[in-house]
C-alpha cells in the first residue's frame, strides 16, 4: 500500500478509523486469518471508511511463478526490492508522484533475524538504485519493520494482500465468509478476478508480474 505524502490527511484518516473502532467497541486487530463471519460488517465498514477518506492511496502487487523457486523466503525478499523499484518508476512515469521524492518503507514485522537482513539488503540496494536508476532523485529516508497490531495501515495492507491471494491464487478452496470479504475489497478497488502482467487493474491498483 502506497501513500503519496503524509501529514495531516494521513493522521486524520488514522483517527477516523480509531474512532470507528471505538464507537463499535471493537478492540481487536484487523487480520484476515482471524476474520469471523460476525465481523464481516465491521471489516467492510472500515474499508469503506478507509477508501472514502484515502484519496492519495494506491495498492501495488508483485507476483512471480512459484515453479522452480525452492527458497520462498529468499524469493519474497527479492520481490520486496523489485516491487519498490517498479513502484517508484510507475509513480514517476504516470505523474502521480514525480521525482525527486523521499521514500519511507514500512513492513509488517515477522522474524527478527530475517527482518534485519531484509532491511539491510533493501537499504543497500535501494540506495544504489537511487543513484544509478533514478539519477539521485530518490532519497531513501528509512526502512523499518513495525508490529501490525499497533499500525492500522499495515493491517489494511495485510487485508488487501490476503484478499488478492484468496481470490486469485486459491480458486479450488471451499468458499466461506473470507471469500465474501475478499471479493468486496477487490471489487471496491476495481480489481477483476484475474491479473495479467503489468496491468493497471483498477484506479487504485497496479500489478507487476516479475
Amino acid at each position: 500500500m502506497w501513500f503519496l505524502g503524509g501529514g495531516y490527511p494521513i493522521l486524520a484518516l488514522h483517527r477516523s478509523i480509531l474512532k470507528y473502532k471505538e464507537d463499535l467497541g471493537f478492540d481487536k486487530e484487523f487480520h484476515f486469518s482471524t476474520l469471523t463471519r460476525n465481523e464481516i460488517p465491521i471489516y467492510i465498514g472500515m474499508i469503506k471508511l478507509f477508501l472514502k477518506e484515502a484519496s492519495a492511496v494506491s495498492f501495488k502487487i508483485a507476483s512471480v511463478p512459484a515453479k522452480g523457486i525452492s527458497n520462498k523466503q529468499d524469493a519474497l525478499q527479492q520481490m520486496f526490492y523489485h516491487l519498490l523499484l517498479r513502484g517508484v518508476s510507475s509513480e514517476n512515469e504516470t505523474g502521480r508522484a514525480i521525482l525527486p521524492r523521499l521514500l519511507q518503507v514500512w513492513k509488517d514485522a515477522e522474524e527478527q533475524g530475517a527482518d534485519r537482513l531484509l532491511i539491510a539488503n533493501l537499504d543497500d540496494r535501494l540506495k544504489q538504485a537511487a543513484v544509478s536508476r533514478f539519477k539521485g532523485k530518490l532519497f531513501i529516508d528509512e526502512i523499518r519493520c513495525v508490529d501490525s497490531a499497533h499500525d492500522l495501515f499495515v493491517q489494511v495492507a495485510d487485508l488487501f494482500t490476503a484478499s488478492a491471494n484468496r481470490i486469485l491464487n486459491q480458486p479450488g478452496i471451499q468458499r466461506n465468509h473470507k471469500d465474501e470479504f475478499a471479493e468486496f475489497f477487490l471489487d471496491a478497488t476495481g480489481v477483476r478476478k484475474s491479473f495479467s502482467p503489468d496491468e493497471q487493474v483498477g484506479d487504485m491498483v497496479i500489478h507487476f508480474s516479475l
